[in-house]
């Protein structure tokens, strides 16, 4: 993520145009720097999420239980042997997973109290 961002910007400032260097820039500053959302703005979350990440994600875990720890309604789901690119790479087990979520009833708010 770091790699691809600085290269990104180094392309950028090559003004090389072999791809859209932009787009990769924000991607990658998007995944490296995030989230930007306050603890209390996630506190207004009042319905159930699912929060789900991968053990292999580009994704920081700290963000990922920044936000999960942050809305009250919250489930994790994190897949193992997973990347970031599951709903590509396993769409079955992803799509198996938010099925049962939102087929289910919501558990866990006990848990956290």
């Amino acid at each position: 993520m770091l790699h691809e961002r600085k290269l990104a910007d180094e392309m950028l400032l090559k003004k090389d145009t072999t791809q859209n260097w932009k787009i990769v820039q924000q991607r990658n500053r998007m995944m490296e720097f995030q989230p930007h959302i306050s603890a209390n703005d996630l506190h207004k979350i009042k319905c159930p999420v699912l929060v789900m990440s991968t053990d292999r994600d580009i994704i920081r875990e700290e963000h990922t239980f920044y936000i999960y720890r942050n809305i009250v309604k919250a489930n994790l789901c994190i897949l193992t042997g997973e990347t970031h690119y599951v709903t590509k790479n396993n769409p079955d087990i992803f799509n198996a997973i938010v099925e049962k979520y939102l087929d289910e009833n919501f558990n866990g708010e006990e848990l956290r109290q």
